[in-house]
């Protein structure tokens, strides 16, 4: 069972590592005024903070955690119709990505490191 647990944990930060490429291009789209990419960036951190809490990944949940609820802010602050993004939030937006995807490299390397450790390598 810890085996088969260990394997979907090293999943999630494979596909965790893509999403932090994916969430880029969002946040790129986000700059460039393009306000539609909101629902499904918040969507992809939420999915991100639930599962590494899950999975036990502390910093990789609260760097997501904190970018949904920056994702939630630029939404509530912003117009309906012409989301004005402030370029603070922006920027925030970019270093908690940034901190993301660091945190999952770590991640990715402990949990690579603790593989070899038991298998005696």
């Amino acid at each position: 069972m810890r085996g088969e647990l260990a394997q979907l944990a090293e999943l999630f930060l494979q596909r965790t590592r893509n999403e932090a490429v994916i969430l880029q291009g969002m946040i790129e789209r986000l700059d460039n005024g393009d306000s539609t990419v909101l629902p499904q960036l918040d969507h992809f951190t939420h999915k991100i903070h639930g599962t590494a809490a899950t999975f036990g990944f502390i910093s990789i949940s609260e760097c997501a955690r904190d970018m949904t609820q920056l994702v939630a802010l630029i939404m509530q602050r912003a117009k309906p119709a012409a989301r004005d993004i402030v370029a603070k939030d922006l920027q925030r937006l970019m270093s908690c990505r940034q901190l993301l995807a660091q945190e999952v490299e770590a991640a990715a390397a402990r949990t690579a490191e603790a593989r070899g450790e038991a298998l005696g390598i």
